[in-house]
């Protein structure tokens, strides 16, 4: 049996969703706190499916994926097209038994027109489970919270110029989605992945959260957090911080996301949340918390979110690694030969695998095919 897909074609003003909020507000005492109400209706600039499901259905999979800028006309953007469909596809083939409902993170410039038929026509073809969309604005995030991505971003993110992508924004949003997102449970993806797995199987780790614990995350699977802390490891050299295993940092490829206890932990909003403190202070606990460990590094809510692990481990759930399976093997070398397997040390077999620092993710020559796109003749740019 295949569904159709239920998707919002435009990008809706928030006060026509005022009545959905509303409904949402009375139905679910566990969303966010009355005071971040505002916050609420600014951020879901959307369709109605969003909110359609937080009424209707609790068990269904909400899943995030950031698609910005895929409606320009670069190799960089088909390339982003090429991977996220076989994100898409994966997810839609393997899955059986829950719904699913896709937030897709984007912009106005084109990229809901392109993105739509991708996703309707994989929908109606590949779809066992039903399965809907929704198009949410970046900016309804980092307009809402830019002071506070503002303090986060001299920390976790860098001038360099190899480092320039991650000075955007999307990459400092993900410790804000608690105040914007009404769900219980949300899972965020990047979008080179390919699921071997039913998604249903990684959901199924929220229930092995421990009692503190309001994310699931895996390790980053090389020696990124090792060379980021060095100036710590020098100065603590009994620290396990940086060391192979439960401190050696995360990769952000793959999270779950309990947003009903990120709404409710004291210590993580401690972190991230400004309007905790008087406009006057200078510092705060996630200024302390960089300067504690000496760290400067640049892949914004990742390193944020790996620091925040190696203070307090008690609020990340470990993912094993086979659910993120990273495929980046560019710190292989010198002078980090020997010190590279250490980390990079995930013995089973991949559920998820993750193409990071663009490498590519073992296909068959059908679902090459699937995903292939044809270069028109006008010349693309390279941007």
């Amino acid at each position: 049996m295949r569904f159709l897909a239920s998707v919002s074609l435009s990008f809706l003003h928030s006060g026509k969703l005022a009545s959905l909020v509303d409904r949402v507000w009375t139905k679910r005492q566990s969303l966010l706190p009355e005071e971040d109400q505002e916050d609420f209706d600014l951020a879901f600039s959307i369709g109605p499916n969003a909110l359609k499901w937080v009424l209707d259905d609790e068990s269904v999979i909400h899943v995030g994926v950031i698609l910005k800028n895929v409606g320009k006309y670069t190799k960089k953007s088909l390339k982003f097209k090429q991977q996220f469909t076989i994100l898409f596809q994966s997810i839609l083939e393997q899955s059986r038994r829950n719904a699913i409902h896709f937030l897709l993170f984007t912009d106005r410039e084109g990229s809901v027109d392109v993105l739509t038929p991708i996703l309707r026509n994989k929908i109606r073809r590949l779809a066992h489970v039903k399965v809907t969309f929704d198009f949410f604005d970046c900016r309804a995030i980092s307009r809402r919270f830019a002071d506070e991505i503002s303090r986060l971003r001299p920390h976790f993110t860098s001038i360099a110029e190899q480092a320039e992508k991650y000075r955007d924004d999307l990459f400092l949003m993900a410790p804000f989605y608690h105040r914007v997102l009404p769900y219980d449970r949300f899972i965020m993806l990047d979008a080179d992945l390919r699921f071997m797995i039913p998604i249903e199987e990684l959901y199924d780790h929220f229930n092995a959260f421990e009692s503190s614990a309001v994310m699931g995350v895996a390790p980053d699977l090389s020696h990124h957090y090792m060379w980021a802390l060095r100036e710590f490891r020098n100065r603590t050299p009994d620290t396990k911080v940086g060391e192979p295993g439960r401190m050696q940092g995360f990769n952000t490829g793959v999270v779950l996301m309990d947003l009903t206890r990120m709404r409710s932990s004291r210590l993580y909003n401690k972190y991230v949340a400004l309007d905790l403190y008087d406009e006057t202070s200078t510092t705060l606990p996630v200024d302390e918390l960089a300067e504690k460990y000496s760290f400067s590094s640049h892949l914004g809510d990742q390193c944020f979110f790996s620091l925040l692990g190696m203070e307090h481990p008690e609020l990340f759930h470990p993912l094993p690694c086979e659910y993120n399976y990273q495929l980046d093997t560019m710190m292989w070398v010198e002078p980090f030969i020997e010190i590279f397997p250490r980390y990079h040390n995930c013995t089973v077999d991949p559920k998820i695998y993750h193409g990071n620092g663009g490498f590519s993710i073992p296909l068959t020559a059908e679902e090459e095919d699937e995903v292939r796109w044809r270069w028109p003749p006008r010349t693309v740019n390279d941007d």
